[in-house]
């Protein structure tokens, strides 16, 4: 191959590639027994002409290298984005921020993304969870309550005993399961706010519990964006079946 604009001759009995700029064609000149080609207008009527050779780009009918196999040259992005980047300069909802969802949702998307600690989470994922998760453990207390009542007004009755056990068992085995989930969760939401999942530890200062709940409830901020990571998205409502 001598240039991008020139010919490749033929190797191992495979055809001969031309290679021309896009929309411009190869031109075949009349070439004599002995090699020489002839003027591109010009015709031969040497019986040994075989006008296999290449004369010149833009004179032939001849289709080039781009034409033939549909090649265009990558476009080039000022902004030196690589294919599925996110661009700074397109709105929130253009570089795919995370939808408002029904607690259902948020449900699936939670368990899904249990040990997802990168991208985001909208603000209707993490509170749904909240909600869910509140109401269970009113619903715990409730029934611990009766057991242990039902312990008091029937002391010779070992069911009361038993089924508080079980519950302060299940309780722990819950908390211990969730853990993981709860936490990657809050990380995703604290990214939303573009704010980095060490703003967890906040919490174990003085009034750190309030300037965490603050952080929280906000609104997505388009910063946040830099936390998402191309190589591990987060289960999002479209993976929903």
């Amino acid at each position: 191959m001598s240039n991008p604009y020139g010919w490749s001759p033929p190797t191992n009995g495979q055809p001969a590639v031309y290679f021309t700029p896009p929309g411009q064609n190869v031109g075949f000149a009349p070439t004599s027994a002995y090699g020489i080609s002839t003027a591109p207008n010009a015709t031969s009527t040497s019986p040994y002409a075989t006008g296999t050779a290449p004369y010149d780009n833009g004179y032939g009918a001849s289709p080039s290298f781009m034409d033939q196999y549909g090649y265009r040259p990558p476009v080039q992005n000022p902004l030196g984005l690589t294919h599925g980047a996110v661009n700074p300069f397109q709105s929130l909802s253009a570089r795919g921020a995370r939808q408002k969802v029904t607690m259902t949702e948020a449900v699936i998307l939670w368990l899904r993304n249990w040990n997802n600690f990168s991208g985001r989470a909208s603000r209707s994922e993490y509170w749904w969870i909240r909600v869910v998760q509140l109401v269970g453990q009113v619903l715990w207390w409730i029934l611990l309550v009766g057991a242990i009542q039902m312990g008091e007004l029937s002391p010779t009755d070992a069911m009361g005993g038993l089924v508080v056990d079980i519950g302060l068992l299940v309780a722990l085995l819950v908390m211990v399961v969730l853990w993981i989930p709860t936490l990657s969760l809050t990380v995703r939401r604290l990214h939303d706010t573009d704010r980095s999942g060490l703003y967890f530890l906040l919490q174990f200062l003085p009034f750190g519990s309030w300037m965490l709940f603050r952080a929280l409830r906000q609104d997505s901020d388009p910063a946040g964006f830099r936390f998402d990571d191309s190589t591990r998205r987060p289960y999002g409502v479209e993976d929903i079946d």
